[in-house]
């Protein structure tokens, strides 16, 4: 709402207690202060919410919504063309807007969920150590004996990792249940979240393996 709406609410009501003659226009604008100022309090509570749950969202999250960011924002719309401080329909309007923040909100909790899963993954497979150095002992280890226990613990190493790496494409399913309503595990429109997530998954096995690398 404008700001001069504030403005002459205010001024109307002191004139009026300071007996001046207030024009019966403005009078009833003033009257009306207290379901004013709630429509204000409501609205900006809505758009707290807005702002929160959009502000929330990583740029790969926002491209792989753009459709219910879109969505969400029609909603919105009708605030800015249809009505007016004096409207009826504004508590139904609020409503309807934070109904539909709240299932784009609940949408982005389901993908932050799974993502912090799959980023967990990628961390183990980051900062895993496939060369582990031979404890401290008195006498060097054979040769032998030494190339058996590191190629145990890069073979129980990698296990763990493939193990964990599986949990990923299910995890990513339920993201893609959440945006789309499909699980086939190869929606189109998470075409840029799939990518982001390789990239994430390639930068991390090479972290692991320059690591691996430097101990030898």
């Amino acid at each position: 709402f404008h700001h001069d709406l504030s403005l002459l609410i205010r001024e109307a009501k002191y004139l009026d207690r300071t007996g001046f003659e207030v024009p019966e226009a403005a009078l009833n604008v003033a009257l009306q202060e207290d379901k004013y100022h709630g429509y204000v309090e409501s609205l900006d509570a809505m758009l707290v919410a807005y702002r929160g749950v959009v502000g929330s969202l990583a740029p790969v999250e926002a491209e792989l919504l753009q459709e219910q960011i879109r969505e969400m924002r029609s909603a919105l719309a009708k605030g800015f063309t249809l009505l007016n401080w004096s409207s009826l329909s504004i508590p139904e309007f609020v409503d309807s807007c934070g109904k539909a923040i709240a299932r784009f909100g609940a949408v982005v909790k389901t993908i932050g969920k799974n993502a912090g899963i799959i980023g967990g993954v990628v961390s183990a497979i980051g900062s895993a150590q496939l060369v582990r150095q031979p404890a401290a002992a008195a006498e060097l280890p054979e040769l032998s004996e030494f190339y058996d226990e590191a190629e145990k613990h890069r073979q129980a190493t990698v296990d763990e990792l493939v193990r964990q790496y599986h949990k990923i494409g299910p995890l990513l399913v339920k993201v893609e249940e959440a945006v789309v309503s499909t699980n086939s595990g190869a929606a189109p429109q998470l075409r840029a979240y799939y990518g982001h997530w390789e990239r994430e998954v390639f930068k991390a096995l090479s972290r692991m393996i320059i690591a691996g690398i430097e101990r030898l």
